[in-house]
């Protein structure tokens, strides 16, 4: 009743059996799940302790009109309960809370899919390194292998000019022998 005026996607169950069917069938996650304590078949806890395996990150607040210690100890250790509260309970602060936790639920959602596309492009940036360790390597590979080439081209230029000088040489020598 309280919830049929906002804007939220509802789903309720008569009993904690049917409650936890329909968790199951369910095609995209819950983003929050409220019981009450007592219900036929099964209580909150009980249904709690099931629901926490099939949606793990849902926000769990359980209603009940009894205030038994124990009963919230269970509730939050077996059932995984964010919120407990006690009948009579003020609306607005329901609503609050509600609230309060799916915004909770949404930046949940948010972090894990902004920590998928990181882990996801951090591989990409690792295939990319990958890739370009092997281009530098073989971008040096080639220019020292272009290094070799130009310093055996340098030394036969060398060996020319040395061969030109010394016939140079030879020619004036030999056509003037006062100057040789």
């Amino acid at each position: 009743r309280i919830l049929a005026d906002e804007d939220y996607e509802i789903d309720t169950a008569h009993n904690g059996l049917e409650g936890l069917n329909k968790l199951r069938a369910a095609q995209k996650p819950f983003s929050l799940i409220i019981s009450d304590q007592r219900m036929p078949v099964m209580n909150g806890v009980q249904f709690f302790t099931q629901a926490k395996d099939i949606f793990p990150d849902a926000v769990r607040i359980l209603l009940t009109g009894y205030a038994d210690t124990e009963a919230i100890i269970d509730a939050i250790n077996k059932g995984g309960v964010h919120l407990y509260f006690t009948k009579p309970w003020r609306e607005e602060e329901l609503l609050f809370h509600i609230k309060q936790s799916l915004s909770k639920t949404e930046l949940l959602v948010e972090n894990k899919r902004l920590a998928e596309l990181i882990r996801k492009q951090n591989e990409e940036l690792v295939e990319l390194n990958k890739t370009l360790e092997e281009k530098v390597k073989e971008k040096t590979s080639d220019l020292l292998a272009k290094a070799e080439e130009l310093k055996v081209s340098y030394e036969k230029a060398q060996i020319i000019l040395d061969g030109t000088v010394q016939t140079m040489s030879k020619i004036v020598e030999t056509r003037d022998p006062y100057t040789s």
